[in-house]
Parts: structure tokens; sequence; C-alpha cells
């Protein structure tokens, strides 16, 4: 569970002070356990800023893309966000195949959804335009 103390430096957009409670966190031990916690945080908290990226996606990414996609792809088609559609937009740089066409394909999704805000849409529109060099 999220400490009072990391969730108020969240909301107060402190990240000097992320930084140091995430890093306390994973020096202490089972950091992983946050990896879930902390998306379903920016998933509730999309007006936030985290930073780009941040030292929570630098947190969150430090531990593996394998540690948290299945998450990530659930969030963004649940809850888009600017920071979902950015961090899927760094694993479509590394990713080859349908592996990648299915990424785009959900961020394509995502900038045509009437049910999000426009500039969500907008992001998500920029990395498809991105990725297909247009």
């Amino acid at each position: 569970m999220l400490s009072d103390e990391l969730k108020n430096a969240i909301l107060n957009e402190d990240f000097y002070m992320t930084n140091e409670l995430l890093e306390r966190i994973k020096a202490e031990g089972d950091a992983k356990s946050c990896i879930s916690e902390l998306l379903e945080f920016m998933g509730d908290n999309p007006a936030l800023d985290y930073g780009m990226p941040g030292p929570i996606i630098h947190f969150i990414e430090s531990f593996g893309t394998d540690k948290y996609i299945d998450q990530l792809l659930r969030l963004e088609n649940e809850k888009p966000n600017v920071y979902f559609s950015w961090m899927l937009n760094r694993i479509i740089n590394v990713t080859e195949g349908n592996l990648k066409a299915q990424y785009i394909a959900l961020l394509q999704d995502v900038a045509s959804r009437t049910d999000v805000e426009q500039y969500i849409r907008d992001v998500a529109q920029d990395f498809v335009e991105y990725q297909s060099g247009s």
C-alpha cells in the first residue's frame, strides 16, 4: 500500500520528495509490489503532473516492461491518460512486429474515443503519427 507520505508528495507534485521516497522503497525491499498501486494511482489522478518522465515512471520502468505491460495496456484502455500513452509509446519504440501493431492500434483507439478528453486524444494521435512516420 502506498504510504500517505508518498501520496502527499505525488499529489503536491513534489518530484524531489517523490523520488526520495521511491528510492527508499526500492532500497528497503519489495518495491515491485508498488508498481500496480502507482499505475492505479496515476489512472485515478490523470490531471496531476508526474513529470516527463518523472520519478514514478522511472521507478516503474526500472523493473522492466514485463512487470507492468499488462496493467498499462488495461489502464490505457479503461482510463486513458497522457502518461499511459507516453509510456506505451516508449515501449513501442523498442517493439517490433505484431506486438508493435497491437500497441499502436490501442493508441489509435484512444485517439478516436469520444469519451476521452481532447488533449489525451491529441497526445495519442501524435504518437500514432510519430510511429507511422507521418
